[in-house]
């Protein structure tokens, strides 16, 4: 079974501290990753060096279903939920390590297209959210 290995984001210091309490701020990364050829993948995270994410505050890296088009190019066709895949990185999965490899299977039947969004998430007391990672995808025929 042959595979790829898709870099979906590079190596990127994300910084969420200056979110007010229980807000949450999303980045779309990408909207149009095509993996029609694909019918297994899994999006794998690296955090590279340790990430100061204190509370219940996190950062989430997700893959959504998409459906571009070239009628309505400036349109993002997605659904608001569920996401394919999520990975959650926070002090409860990551804690004070040096590195770390997350990893989440995307569902079968998972679609042409993927987008890939990064949230901070602030928890009910302002914390600090600080990660350095990169994201690939990880995909068989």
């Amino acid at each position: 079974m042959a595979g790829v290995n898709m870099r979906l984001m590079n190596k990127t210091a994300l910084d969420y501290s200056q979110l007010a309490v229980n807000q949450q701020q999303m980045l779309i990364v990408n909207t149009s990753i095509n993996v029609t050829n694909y019918r297994e993948g899994t999006l794998v995270v690296r955090v590279h060096g340790a990430p100061t994410i204190d509370g219940d505050a996190s950062i989430q890296v997700v893959l959504v279903r998409m459906a571009p088009t070239e009628e309505d190019p400036a349109l993002l066709f997605a659904p608001v939920s569920p996401p394919l895949a999520t990975v959650t990185i926070d002090h409860d999965t990551v804690g004070s390590q040096p590195a770390a490899l997350l990893a989440a299977a995307l569902p079968s039947n998972f679609g042409g297209y993927l987008g890939l969004a990064i949230s901070g998430v602030q928890d009910s007391t302002v914390r600090t959210i600080k990660a350095t990672i990169s994201v690939d995808l990880n995909l068989k025929e």
